[in-house]
Parts: structure tokens; sequence; C-alpha cells
């Protein structure tokens, strides 16, 4: 709901259905920053139908809360192999970690 509100204000384009989970991975909740890292490599794919999309453009990732970063630079990583020219990411929320 976040990102869809985001690109109505903004008047862009709004693809909910290009990053796709494409394995399952344990809860990041209670993992190490390390662990969560290792846990989202290879978590996220392009969907086929959506990917032309991609193609240099700018994307804008919305994250409703950044813990660590490593959902958000994964999904990065991913959207930018694929085609990307540069992804920006938008949070809502940041957890402090002590």
């Amino acid at each position: 709901m976040l990102a869809r509100e985001i690109a109505r204000y903004g008047n862009v384009s709004y693809e909910p259905r290009i990053l796709q989970k494409s394995k399952q991975t344990p809860q990041q909740e209670g993992l190490t920053r390390e662990r969560r890292q290792i846990n989202v490599i290879g978590s996220f794919g392009i969907n086929r139908n959506y990917a032309q999309l991609l193609q240099n453009k700018k994307i804008v990732l919305i994250d409703d809360v950044f813990t660590t970063g490593a959902t958000v630079n994964e999904c990065s990583r991913v959207l930018k192999k694929h085609g990307a020219a540069t992804v920006t990411v938008v949070t809502l929320a940041k957890v402090v970690l002590h």
C-alpha cells in the first residue's frame, strides 16, 4: 500500500510484481546482520512477464522497515543485474540496532 500511494502521489508507474520471492527463507527477525545477508542471497528473482520494464530504468524500491539493509541490498542487486540503470531505496522507518 505504501509503494502504491507513493507512486500515485509522484505520478510514476507502480509495478509490484517485478520482483518475486524465488526461494523460501527463514524469518529475518532475530538473526544477526551477517546471517540476514546470507539468508537472502538468491531469494529474489525477476518476474519474466515484467523484465522488459527494467531496461535502463531508474527504479525506486519502497521498504516499510529498514533493519540491516540485507533485503533491499539483495533486491537492488537483482534489479541491476536484470537491467535497471539505478535503484533508489525509500524507507518509512529504520530500526536502530545496539
